[in-house]
């Protein structure tokens, strides 16, 4: 029975057997099914793509170059059309404005770039609370609150042809979105703070400007010939769309400063609607600029009244201590640099990152202190990532003015430094009397030099430096001073000992690094071995020398710039005495005859020559043989 049933059920019937029995009715069911299953098998695939945690297609996170570019463009983009749509509407009726072949295509272009758009946005991740959301479904649901209205309606409004193409001026709200976000991207208001904010006034003054003029002149497509209008009241009507242009947007301009010079007025009824209208709006938005332009001037006047302030109280400080006017005038220019260059913000910034969650203000520290420390080779190569993490929470930053000394050549500094912005300078503090030898005494002009040398040697942004007393409490070999505003990260010993505790493997290294470097230099005879292997502390350590770029000295004793003999080698060379052995050579020419006597007088001449050129190298060697002497002692 079973058997039976089963070749009795329709449902067991292929499309082929419908075929066969030429049954139209049923076989489409087949067909209908197979469509269905089309359409579930593309809306799965959608699912997967889109909402999919799994997908290969991944969310573009809000920072990512592309993004960063497709915006600017899309910027640029919109504020074209937010001029041009409202032009090409407002002066296109009775033929006045003919749109070229160009902008026509450009015009077919813009839906597919707005749709474009429309796919990335819903592909971008977003920051809520501080938190990126890379969920395709949340980002769809927020994308579809506002921002997806605006979008299709303005796609929409390419369609038509008329004043409905207005519409695409919502997009206002997004050319608003964008120009915040480029100044978070480029950083335009913190490099030019005042201009930045100037630009965007005038951009809104010219905007509301434009739009009013091209109202202005879209005004006349309601009024009757047989109304007065302001153009004719000026005789343009046989005009061409430009000077019409510049006829509404003088008139524009005259109404919002609230000038009205009388030669372009409205004459009907509804042109005096729309100008009145128009001067409300328009009054209030320049009283806006006019306002901000204002704060602006005003927040510059009240920085300078402070800096006056300051340098008062530190004058009326300094003159009731009797402090010299040479130490004055250093302590106001100072001063006045620091205000100049601005870069107390930079430390106003680090100090509010105290106001961040700590979870946050570590994530910061990691990632750029981490960069710091990976960027050091004895680092990077020598311990481990979780290590570098962890101490790069530790790291710290501080300020230097122009001038500042960081330390003094023989004191104790465990520290290690980054320059992040400015220059350090390093120079040999050498005595008195070594300074005055230098310069009276004429044989060793090089000296001077190399002194000229020493003492100005600069450290630029991005230098590592003190690295040579970090593992080690070895006192400053040379001294240190900012010569301007300088930004410098640095660490301790004793932070670094206390966090490299804790990772075991790590602080078994860092043990033999330090055994090596104290036992090698103290017992050079007994560890003959290692140094074949390491050329010298400086060369463990990445300490290079900043004359010549080797590792196995540093600049205090750089060959290059100090006369370092070999004592061994220079006594050698005096009491070793090289055989000299004297071959017979027989002469293979005949000699011949030469006539003495003729050539008396000039053999004569050459003979006291060469007796006083013997005497000159005698006694140069003399002078040659005490000298080195005196430099071997």
């Amino acid at each position: 029975m079973i058997f039976i049933a089963k070749y009795k059920n329709i449902y067991s019937l292929e499309q082929k057997h419908f075929k066969f029995i030429r049954d139209k009715s049923f076989g489409g069911f087949y067909e209908r099914e197979s469509k269905q299953n089309k359409i579930f098998y593309y809306v799965e695939l959608v699912k997967y793509i889109f909402l999919d945690e799994n997908s290969p297609f991944k969310t573009f996170q809000p920072n990512n170059l592309f993004i960063i570019t497709w915006e600017t463009i899309l910027f640029c983009f919109l504020l074209f059309l937010v001029f041009y749509i409202p032009l090409q509407v407002c002066f296109s009726f009775q033929n006045i404005y003919i749109e070229t072949s160009t902008m026509q295509n450009f015009m077919k272009l813009a839906p597919y770039l707005l749709t474009l758009d429309m796919l990335i946005n819903i592909n971008t991740a977003y920051y809520d609370k501080g938190i990126t959301i890379n969920n395709r479904q949340q980002i769809i649901v927020k994308y579809l609150m506002f921002k997806f209205w605006i979008d299709i309606i303005t796609i929409v409004s390419f369609i038509f042809q008329s004043q409905y193409k207005l519409l695409f001026l919502l997009r206002l709200v997004q050319v608003k979105h964008l120009i915040n976000k480029l100044d978070e991207n480029y950083q335009i208001q913190y490099k030019m703070p005042i201009t930045f904010q100037l630009q965007k006034l005038l951009l809104v003054v010219l905007l509301v400007s434009h739009m009013c003029a091209c109202g202005f002149h879209f005004i006349l497509k309601y009024s009757t010939e047989e109304q007065n209008t302001w153009i004719k009241n000026i005789n343009a009507e046989n005009t061409d769309w430009k000077e019409r242009y510049i006829n509404s947007l003088y008139f524009s301009f005259t109404t919002m400063i609230t000038v009205g010079f009388g030669d372009i007025v409205p004459k009907n009824v509804n042109e005096k609607i729309y100008v009145i209208i128009v001067q409300v709006i328009s009054c209030g938005i320049f009283a806006y600029v006019v306002n901000c332009i204002g704060s602006i001037f005003s927040d510059i006047a009240r920085k300078n009244a402070e800096f006056k302030q300051q340098k008062y109280e530190i004058t009326d400080y300094m003159l009731r201590r009797n402090i010299t006017k040479d130490t004055q005038m250093r302590v106001i220019k100072y001063l006045e640099y620091i205000h100049i260059s601005s870069d107390v913000g930079h430390m106003k910034g680090y100090n509010i990152l105290n106001l961040v969650s700590k979870r946050l203000r570590d994530n910061i520290y990691k990632e750029y202190y981490g960069d710091i420390l990976q960027n050091f080779k004895i680092f990077s190569r020598k311990f481990s990532k979780d290590f570098l993490k962890q101490f790069s929470i530790h790291i710290r930053e501080f300020t230097l003015g122009p001038g500042e000394v960081l330390f003094n050549q023989g004191e104790l500094d465990q520290r290690m430094f980054f320059i992040q912005n400015g220059d350090i300078e390093l120079y040999i503090d050498l005595q008195e009397n070594a300074r005055q030898d230098i310069i009276l005494n004429t044989l060793k002009v090089f000296f001077f030099l190399l002194y000229i040398y020493l003492y100005f040697l600069f450290l630029k942004s991005g230098d590592y430096f003190g690295q040579d007393r970090f593992f080690v409490h070895e006192e400053c070999k040379y001294s240190a001073r900012s010569v301007n505003v300088t930004q410098l990260v640095f660490w301790n010993f004793e932070d670094f000992l206390n966090i490299i505790k804790q990772f075991p493997n790590d602080y078994v290294y860092i043990q033999i690094i330090i055994f090596n470097i104290l036992y090698y230099f103290s017992k050079k005879e007994i560890f003959c071995s290692f140094k074949e292997k390491i050329n010298s502390k400086d060369e463990m350590l990445d300490i290079n020398c900043n004359s010549c770029g080797k590792f196995n000295h540093q600049i205090i004793n750089c060959p290059l710039l100090h006369y370092d003999i070999d004592k061994d080698v220079h006594l050698k060379r005096y009491m070793h005495s090289i055989p000299q052995e004297r071959k017979q050579n027989k002469n293979q020419f005949i000699q011949k005859k030469y006539k003495t006597l003729k050539n008396y007088s000039k053999i004569k001449r050459k003979f006291k020559l060469f007796q006083k050129y013997n005497k000159i190298k005698e006694q140069n060697q003399c002078k040659l043989r005490k000298l080195r002497l005196k430099l071997a002692e």
